[in-house]
């Protein structure tokens, strides 16, 4: 993932990452936040409560300042 947006302690990887006011973000094609610290990214991916948020397989954010751990995966 070559493009990332920092603000509002929150921080959004991957391509087309677009910054739509305070706590919300979308990134990407389909993908949508909706409020302050909460956020929904596709399909069966839930953000839950402030400063908590899941980000597809194996993508995890948590707490303030929001930081995501990235595992990479292997397609054979």
């Amino acid at each position: 993932m070559k493009a990332w947006y920092s603000f509002v302690g929150v921080t959004a990887l991957g391509r087309g990452v677009k910054a739509l006011g305070r706590g919300v973000t979308t990134l990407g094609r389909g993908v949508t936040a909706l409020g302050r610290g909460v956020t929904t990214l596709g399909r069966g991916v839930t953000a839950l409560g402030r400063g908590v948020t899941t980000l597809g397989r194996g993508v995890t954010a948590l707490g303030r300042g929001v930081t995501t751990l990235v595992i990479p995966r292997c397609n054979s």
